[in-house]
């Protein structure tokens, strides 16, 4: 699968679908065409943006979403199809079904990977990263302590400087893991879609004006990823703004090479695996989530690609 998102951030552009091309117009006049076959999303932040109906439809069939975000790149709204997978009514069947037992469980696991990747970011920069794995191994069923929130207030300062604040209108570098995050959310949406669950069903999160619960629960583990090529982005290369060389480059992160226990496959690759490990979960009622699991090494490919 295409890791390449399209970015639609100028005013007055009118996007449609044609053979196979999305095509890009501006006051009628054709000023780029890219095959639809090598996008992942599609992601919009200008206030002037026309969509065809037609491309609309496509990117649905192809479980391709369609982020509108705001001038700050934070997410609004993502498009995404009723019809997402063969046994979509099943696999739905299987999330409602799940107990919350279960849902805690899974949701534990979740929380302790995150810990576990946040200490291993820190101790691939060679920062105090100890009381992260110790942490990881302290999540009971469903994070009752909010051992997530515990690790957030000492990681942060650790990692970005005692004065960062993490909040998603704040200075930089908030914008630069605002946009990776959208990356991450979008490409994790269109892993739940294509895996045929619903976004919405999710196993922690509860706001009722989200509906993308799920996308939100499952990429939590892959945050630390973002956060590792945004300290090398800001403190170490001194970037401030979101130009097109540096959103090209958070989007690369999809395709950074992760090795797991038996395999090595893209970021992208094994955020599919997850999701296909959560249906596996729901089926069997137990918990069977897959994750990545880099070395030091591998992690540190990251920093020096």
């Amino acid at each position: 699968m295409s890791t390449r998102m399209l970015e639609i951030s100028q005013d007055n552009r009118y996007l449609s679908i044609h053979r196979g091309f999305i095509e890009i117009k501006e006051s009628g006049d054709l000023i780029g065409k890219v095959p639809i076959d090598d996008i992942n999303s599609i992601i919009g932040s200008a206030h002037g943006l026309i969509y065809s109906q037609s491309l609309l439809m496509e990117l649905s069939k192809r479980n391709i979403p369609l982020v509108v975000c705001n001038q700050a790149f934070i997410p609004v709204s993502v498009l995404w199809p009723l019809d997402g997978h063969y046994n979509q009514s099943a696999k739905i069947d299987n999330q409602l079904d799940v107990s919350l037992p279960l849902k805690k469980q899974l949701w534990k696991s979740l929380v302790s990977q995150k810990i576990y990747r946040q200490g291993q970011t820190l101790e691939a920069l060679s920062l105090p990263a100890g009381a992260f794995y110790q942490l990881s191994k302290k999540v009971s069923s469903g994070d009752k302590e909010n051992l997530e929130g515990q690790a957030a207030k000492r990681y942060w300062p650790i990692l970005l400087g005692e004065n960062f604040k993490r909040y998603r209108n704040g200075p930089a570098p908030n914008n630069l893991l605002n946009y990776g995050y959208i990356v991450l959310r979008s490409a994790t949406a269109r892993a739940v879609v294509a895996g045929g669950l619903h976004p919405a069903i999710g196993l922690f999160h509860r706001n009722k004006n989200n509906p993308f619960r799920l996308v939100d629960d499952l990429m939590e583990p892959f945050r630390p990823f973002i956060d590792l090529l945004v300290w090398k982005l800001h403190l170490q290369e001194g970037v401030d703004e979101l130009t097109p060389e540096i959103k090209s480059r958070l989007v690369s992160i999809l395709s950074v090479e992760l090795e797991s226990n038996d395999f090595t496959s893209s970021l992208l690759n094994h955020i599919q695996l997850l999701v296909r490990s959560l249906n596996k979960s729901y089926e069997d009622k137990k918990v069977m989530l897959q994750y990545p699991n880099p070395s030091l090494l591998n992690l540190q490919a990251i920093l020096n690609g």
